[in-house]
């Protein structure tokens, strides 16, 4: 998705999220919300997606134990369509390819502003408050 994100940014203008997905080839309805998993706290991810039956494995892991700190290796974009995960995004919280930490759910009308980066791997895109 990164791909799309940089080229969406060349215009300047703000995008919706769903936009971007579109962009990178899924289906317009294919997806309804965004849980941005950056702890391996399976509670917090139940709260975030509101889906309490699901055995979530592989999540997020840290090196200081069950909270979400610097420490963070990895994280994901997990997309829903329903009471479904769909698709996952990995990502390396410090090359993060949007700057999503204002949400911990997200939604294709999200606006997505484009932002000055930081170097190679810094975010492109700012969600709206």
């Amino acid at each position: 998705m990164s791909l799309e994100m940089a080229t969406a940014r060349g215009g300047g203008d703000p995008v919706t999220l769903g936009e971007l997905t579109v962009r990178a080839g899924w289906p317009v309805d294919g997806w309804d919300r965004m849980v941005i998993v950056r702890s391996e706290r399976a509670a917090e991810l139940n709260a975030d997606s509101q889906i309490f039956d699901i055995c979530w494995e592989n999540l997020p892991e840290t090196s200081h134990g069950w909270h979400y700190d610097s420490a963070l290796r990895e994280a994901f974009f997990l997309f829903f369509a329903g009471e479904r995960p769909v698709q996952s995004v990995r990502f390396d919280p410090g090359k993060a390819p949007a700057d999503f930490r204002a949400h911990a759910v997200v939604y294709p009308g999200t606006v997505m502003t484009p932002i000055l980066t930081g170097g190679a791997g810094a975010a492109v895109f700012r969600a709206a408050p």
